[in-house]
């Protein structure tokens, strides 16, 4: 009830201009032209314009990478640990998932350097953080690297990438020097996870909440974690659409929605893989286990309760000798998500399925970012040329999207597949 009073006291406000404008707002008219307006500018002069060469080298860093078959992103946060205190070690520029036909994944970071660095420093720097981080191997991108330098690299299984290097594998994976689409077109892409921390209706915490869930927690979490969260994730963020909020944070919270959709999908894959070769019914338990338990299982809570009973009655023996009671240990009785049974049955339609959903990662990012985000109509002869199998992911992809559609409100007005 409270929080209806006040929406709708903040709606008021706004009608009588009792709100004061933010920077952000204030900025609103030019930042609506970027996003109206694109037919009369090309993307890449916005992006030459705005952006530095280096991030304009990871954006095309991510495009080729979604043309080899990754699924991709730009600016993953390492932290100390799982904790919004925790300090920052580095982001990873660019990092990409391959996902395979039986779904396992291999990772590959790529580190960006279009300015001055030394490289045998910076070599060895990165083969620190690939040692303490989650991915299988790393890219280092740079010019001018001695041959003594890229043996070392190699030994410590580094690749050094040329940009003139990237110009021939470009060719080969015949990706077009202007294509600034989809999720690597940095007009609609750069800063947005920061615009979306910065909203405050009706506060500001549960989007950093959010932001840094996205660019940072999420790769921290395990698998049943990640699914449980990014559904939570994406109920707080259907229900701003009651929010008196403008266009830009508006675009801001459409974007997150579809990167949540997205690494909840990672999620799910990596779930499948771990019961590929299960039956239905070890599937089931193994499932129940992990939604119930998430990074500590449920024998590991038991045995932590237990150990923190024995330690009280200990400490009540020491301090009253003569205690001769006895300190029942509750039941945790804990329940699965309400979900857990469709949840179920969506691991097993992928699994029996794995041709018709193993790429459909990649055509979420697409199809997300490029069409659904700026509110345009699906070139199915696009996707096609761009997908071979994407026909049949049209099914797989609906399959998905039903599920959190039921699972958390999420409005099927705003994806394509259902237009």
């Amino acid at each position: 009830m409270d929080n209806e009073i006040k929406k709708t006291n903040y709606k008021k406000d706004i009608l009588l201009n009792k709100v004061p404008l933010t920077d952000d707002q204030a900025s609103l008219n030019f930042r609506e032209d970027i996003v109206n307006n694109k037919k009369k500018s090309t993307k890449s002069g916005f992006a030459k314009a705005k952006l530095s060469k280096g991030t304009l080298l990871e954006y095309r860093m991510k495009r080729l990478l979604f043309y080899m078959g990754y699924y991709s992103k730009v600016g993953v946060l390492l932290k100390t640990e799982q904790d919004s205190a925790a300090d920052t070690i580095t982001d990873l520029d660019v990092i990409g998932i391959y996902v395979h036909k039986d779904f396992r994944l291999n990772s590959v970071w790529v580190d960006c350097k279009a300015g001055n660095a030394k490289p045998l420093e910076r070599i060895s720097w990165i083969n620190g953080v690939k040692s303490i981080s989650w991915v299988d191997e790393a890219i280092f991108v740079k010019d001018r690297v001695r041959t003594s330098t890229r043996n070392f690299a190699r030994k410590h299984d580094i690749k050094i990438l040329e940009t003139k290097m990237i110009d021939e594998l470009e060719k080969n994976f015949n990706i077009v020097p202007d294509d600034w689409r989809g999720s690597w077109d940095p007009e609609n892409q750069y800063n947005q996870i920061i615009t979306l921390q910065k909203i405050g209706i009706p506060e500001v915490e549960s989007y950093k909440r959010i932001s840094n869930y996205i660019s940072c927690d999420y790769w921290t979490y395990d698998k049943y974690s990640k699914v449980k969260k990014t559904i939570t994730a994406l109920r707080q963020l259907v229900e701003t659409e009651e929010f008196p909020l403008n266009e830009i944070q508006k675009f801001a919270i459409k974007w997150a929605i579809f990167e949540l959709v997205s690494m909840f999908t990672l999620a799910l894959f990596e779930i499948c893989r771990e019961v590929y070769f299960f039956n239905e019914k070890d599937k089931y338990s193994t499932i129940v286990e992990g939604l119930l338990s998430g990074e500590i299982s449920l024998n590991n809570r038991n045995k932590i309760v237990d150990a923190t009973y024995r330690t009280a009655y200990s400490i009540i023996k020491q301090h009253v000798p003569d205690f001769r009671g006895r300190i029942e240990i509750p039941s945790l009785g804990m329940t699965p998500p309400a979900y857990t049974s469709s949840f179920f049955d969506l691991v097993c339609r992928i699994t029996n399925d794995p041709l018709e959903y193993y790429d459909i990662l990649r055509m979420f990012d697409f199809m997300f970012m490029e069409y659904d985000l700026k509110a345009r109509d699906l070139d199915i002869n696009e996707m096609r040329k761009l997908f071979p199998n994407y026909d049949n992911m049209v099914v797989s992809g609906k399959t998905i999207l039903h599920f959190l559609s039921n699972t958390t409100g999420l409005k099927k007005n705003i994806l394509g597949l259902f237009k």
